[in-house]
């Protein structure tokens, strides 16, 4: 199923209002080597965003982009001191701030 806008999730962890101000853009839209905040994932279900949580993408995290594959996906990120990767469609539901 290809996810063409945030419109198609259904769940989401809210961001707090001491972030409204800054510029949030999908995880999937940045490149290796750039740094950011996790500052709300969404999910088109509960178990998808149930398993980015206990992946380590929760809001506060801090992730850097390791590598995307030649074709742009998937995509590697650091977290907690280790690798995930994650699926573009996946991606695009994490809403972050670069650092």
């Amino acid at each position: 199923m290809q996810l063409d806008s945030m419109s198609e999730y259904k769940y989401a962890v809210k961001v707090s209002d001491d972030d409204a101000s800054t510029i949030k853009v999908s995880l999937s839209e940045l490149k290796p080597g750039m740094r950011c905040i996790v500052r709300s994932v969404t999910a088109s279900s509960p178990d998808l965003k149930h398993k980015l949580l206990t992946m380590g993408i929760i809001i506060g995290a801090e992730l850097k982009i390791t590598s995307i594959a030649p074709l742009g996906d998937p995509l590697t990120v650091t977290t907690l001191g280790y690798s995930l990767s994650l699926r573009k469609s996946e991606a695009i539901g994490v809403l972050v701030t670069q650092i």
